[in-house]
C-alpha cells in the first residue's frame, strides 16, 4: 500500500456459502423482520424443542415472501456474477433456478441456524436441573455440597449468556452475530464456527 500497489482481495465472493449467506441476508430483510437481539425472543422457549415463535415463524412462511423476495435477491446475485465477466461457478447451475432454491428453503434454513443454540440451551437447563435434584439429597458432604452448588451457578451462568444477546457486550449469542457465525448471514467480522 505505501508504495502505491493495492492487492485485491483475497476473498473468494463466489464461494457458495458466501452466496448463500449474502441471498439469506437479502431474503431476510423482505421478510421485513427486525430481530431482537436476544435469542429468547425469537424462540419460544415454553414449548419442547424451543420453536420459533409463532410471529417470526408466520412472518418467513408467508406464500408471497419467496415471490418477493427473488428479484432483489437475483439482483445481488447478478452483482456477484458480473465481478467473474459473466462466468458462473462451477457449483452454480442456472441462476434463476438457484435463486428461487435458497429463497425457498431460507425458512428451514433460518429455523436450523438455532439448533446449536437450542443444544446448548437444552444443555445448560439439563444441567441445572440435575444439580438442582442432587442439591435435594439428605446427608451430603460439604465438599459434595460446593460441588453440586459450583454447577448449579455454572448452569446458571451458561443460561444467563446464553439469554442475553446485546449487541454492546460482544456476546456471540446477539442473534445476527449468532446467525452470522452459523453461516446464514455473512460475517466478515464474525468467522463462521467449525461444524
Amino acid at each position: 500500500m505505501v508504495a502505491g500497489v493495492v492487492r485485491p482481495p483475497a476473498l473468494d465472493i463466489t464461494n457458495e456459502e458466501l452466496v448463500r449467506s449474502h441471498l439469506h441476508a437479502v431474503w431476510l430483510a423482505e421478510a421485513k423482520l427486525a430481530l431482537s437481539p436476544d435469542i429468547p425472543e425469537i424462540l419460544n422457549l415454553s414449548q419442547a424443542k424451543y420453536p420459533l415463535k409463532q410471529e417470526i415463524f408466520d412472518a418467513i412462511h408467508q406464500p408471497k415472501l419467496v415471490t418477493s423476495a427473488r428479484d432483489p435477491m437475483k439482483m445481488v446475485l447478478d452483482q456477484i456474477l458480473s465481478s467473474m465477466d459473466g462466468r458462473k461457478p462451477v457449483w452454480m447451475g442456472d441462476a434463476d433456478d438457484f435463486v428461487l432454491e435458497v429463497a425457498t428453503a431460507a425458512p428451514q434454513e433460518f429455523d436450523r441456524a438455532f439448533d446449536r443454540w437450542r443444544e446448548l440451551y437444552n444443555s445448560a437447563r439439563t444441567q441445572l436441573i440435575e444439580a438442582n435434584a442432587r442439591s435435594e439429597i439428605a446427608g451430603l458432604s460439604g465438599a459434595d455440597r460446593r460441588k453440586i452448588k459450583a454447577a448449579q451457578m455454572q448452569a446458571i451462568d451458561q443460561i444467563g449468556i446464553l439469554e442475553q444477546g446485546k449487541a454492546s457486550n460482544g456476546s456471540d449469542f446477539y442473534s445476527y452475530r449468532y446467525l452470522a457465525t452459523e453461516g446464514f448471514l455473512p460475517g466478515y467480522n464474525f468467522p463462521r464456527l467449525p461444524l
